[in-house]
């Protein structure tokens, strides 16, 4: 049940960053939202903050770079 909770917590912000990156930044392609659905807590916080300063999807997406 927590471990549940968790997932629906890291899902939730995933959903809220793409709607974040494509307000911002138009439309967001497929493979990007597939990046950051399958980010971690981690990245997403990252993520959450890089977007209100980047200029640019691909400068917003650095804290996924690895992936």
């Amino acid at each position: 049940r927590v471990e549940g909770r968790a997932e629906g917590r890291v899902e939730g912000r995933a959903e809220l960053i793409l709607e974040q990156l494509e307000e911002r930044f138009g439309e967001v392609p497929a493979a990007v939202r597939a990046r950051v659905r399958g980010a971690s807590l981690g990245e997403l916080r990252a993520l959450a903050l890089r977007v209100l300063t980047a200029a640019t999807l691909a400068q917003a997406l650095e804290p996924l770079a690895g992936r």
